[in-house]
């Protein structure tokens, strides 16, 4: 163990952490743009029902097991939206211009 170490190690930290603040600002950022393109809602609003959801949940859920059961659902469920709905409604939307055109 040696200073330098120890400093390399608060770089690598907060070099994650830029990343992981990251990854979180997109995701509420997106979240809230489909709220307000969906329902109308304002996205100062719908940003602070998201984070004060966020906040609950980190709370309750104490378990490393059940941050690993929200992951791997979370992928599941991305998984799923790319490969079975977005082309689901492609083909949806192409049924409806068709009939608009009949």
């Amino acid at each position: 163990e040696g200073p330098v170490l120890q400093r390399v190690e608060y770089l690598a930290i907060s070099m994650w952490l830029i990343k992981i603040l990251a990854n979180i600002s997109l995701s509420l950022w997106a979240a809230c743009r489909g709220m307000k393109n969906m329902f109308q809602i304002k996205p100062r609003a719908s940003l602070l029902a998201f984070l004060v959801g966020i906040l609950i949940l980190e709370y309750f859920v104490k378990e490393p097991n059940i941050f690993q059961w929200i992951s791997e659902f979370y992928l599941d469920a991305g998984l799923y939206f790319i490969y079975g709905y977005i082309p689901l409604m492609f083909v949806v939307t192409q049924i409806k211009k068709n009939w608009n055109k009949a």
